[in-house]
C-alpha cells in the first residue's frame, strides 16, 4: 500500500505537488463515501477556485511572484485556467 503525503527535497514543483495531492486525495475521498463516480472535471473546477484564491491572497499580500512560480506548470498546460 502507497500512501501519498507530498514530495520532501527542492524540487522544482514542490509547493504546487504538496499543495495539490491532499486536494486530491480529499476529492477522491467525498466521492467514496457519497459512493459516486469521480469526476476529473470538478477536481479541475476545485483545484481552479483554490488558486484563484491564492492569487487574491497573494496580490493583497504583494507576493504575486511566488503565486506565479507555484501555479505557472498548472496554467501553462492549461490543466486550469486561471489568469496569471
Amino acid at each position: 500500500m502507497t500512501i501519498l503525503c507530498g514530495t520532501f527535497g527542492h524540487s522544482k514543483h514542490q509547493a504546487l505537488t504538496n499543495h495539490t495531492l491532499p486536494v486530491a486525495k480529499y476529492f477522491i475521498y467525498e466521492y467514496f463515501l457519497n459512493e459516486e463516480p469521480l469526476d476529473f472535471e470538478l477536481y479541475k473546477l476545485l483545484l481552479r477556485e483554490k488558486a484563484l484564491a491564492e492569487k487574491h491572497i497573494a496580490f493583497k499580500n504583494n507576493s504575486f511572484a511566488t503565486f506565479n512560480k507555484k501555479w505557472q506548470p498548472l496554467v501553462s498546460k492549461n490543466f486550469i485556467t486561471c489568469t496569471v
